[in-house]
């Protein structure tokens, strides 16, 4: 069976079921938390002062960071796969983020792959990869960017403990741990790797041995800009471009409030909502962002009605205009949000039950 349709098979379907009855009460708890404690009079205060064309400049500022996000796949994708377009990477881009959006466990992860895979002719494996490199790219990025943050912000601020005193503490760590994954992916690209997967399956029967190993070498042809220090180099600076348009976004979205926060307090929302949101959760990321939101936001002693308010317009700037361009960009390619599975598939590699 091809990979999409290996996704529907009994057993996943029962896990992915558990997974999301999980993320889901999860999701429900925090909304409710959010939504008991809303100030109804404060928070509709606050939405009347909103002045319509910052909004409009803080769409657009996030709108370009997903493009920029494109343009870094695109930097390490084409070291696979030289013919790739951006309107190729843009479209599985909008696709992948408005399914994000819309189904649970974050099921855009791999339509954006599958996308480009069915377009391209490019393996699944291969392609996914290549996302998998340029989401690592992203942690780091925002590993890097909080650990500055978090040095040179004002004593005041940390002194206050809680959400900040705990990023401070465990920040090391976790850059660390990225630090350790992304020398992973440059080791599984070496030949010895290769060689010692190839001894680990060879017990297998020989049609599982050679489909692993296949899959494995897709699976390597993904990472090879990796080991390419331009791609590598293009890759940073483009990360670097993604973080700065959407604090440029965020900071706009509280112009519209009226409210001049220090960029620092920009950058921090940022990265907190970028964390919140990597993780699989439920549709619409209702309750986790909302949260995160607004207890970043009370670290600045923003207004709880004002910083109630912040939190609603800026989910609907963060995924109100990608959904629907993804959504646009689906009808198009003839990908319903129902029947994705099948109307992405079947692909180019296939399990060996079908040989």
């Amino acid at each position: 069976m091809g990979y999409i349709r290996g996704l529907g098979g009994d057993p996943l379907n029962r896990s992915a079921a558990a997974r999301t009855v999980l993320i889901l009460v999860l999701s429900v708890a925090l909304l409710g938390w959010f939504v008991s404690g809303l100030h109804p009079d404060k928070m509709l205060a606050a939405f009347a002062s909103v002045q319509p064309g910052w909004v409009v400049v803080a769409a657009g500022l996030i709108l370009l960071e997903y493009a920029v996000r494109a343009l870094r796949w695109g930097v390490l994708h084409r070291e696979v796969d030289p013919g790739v377009t951006y309107a190729d990477l843009w479209r599985a881009t909008t696709v992948g983020n408005a399914f994000n959006t819309l189904l649970p466990l974050r099921a855009g992860d791999v339509v954006r792959p599958a996308m480009l895979a069915r377009r391209r002719g490019v393996p699944f494996t291969t392609v996914l990869s290549t996302a998998v490199v340029e989401r690592l790219f992203e942690l780091g990025g925002v590993v890097v960017a909080l650990i500055l943050l978090l040095v040179y912000l004002p004593p005041e601020v940390v002194s206050g403990g809680g959400i900040i005193e705990d990023v401070q503490h465990h920040g090391v760590s976790v850059a660390v741990g990225a630090l350790v994954i992304l020398v992973l992916v440059v080791l599984l690209g070496s030949s010895g790797a290769r060689s010692l997967f190839e001894r680990i399956v060879s017990p297998l029967p020989d049609r599982w041995e050679h489909w692993a190993i296949d899959t494995f070498e897709q699976l390597v042809a993904g990472l090879a800009a990796v080991g390419n220090p331009l791609r590598l180099v293009g890759a940073v600076i483009l990360t670097a471009l993604s973080i700065l348009c959407g604090v440029g976004g965020i900071w706009a979205l509280f112009q519209s409030f009226g409210v001049d926060l220090p960029v620092s307090a920009c950058l921090f929302v940022q990265l907190a909502l970028m964390a919140e949101i990597a993780v699989p959760q439920a549709p619409g990321f209702l309750g986790g962002f909302h949260f995160v939101m607004e207890e970043s936001l009370l670290l600045w002693s923003v207004p709880e009605g004002l910083a109630e308010a912040s939190a609603i317009l800026l989910w609907l700037v963060w995924f109100g205009p990608i959904t629907l361009w993804g959504l646009f960009d689906a009808s198009r390619e003839g990908v319903s949000l129902t029947g994705f599975r099948e109307d992405l598939g079947p692909q180019v590699e296939d399990s060996p039950e079908k040989g």
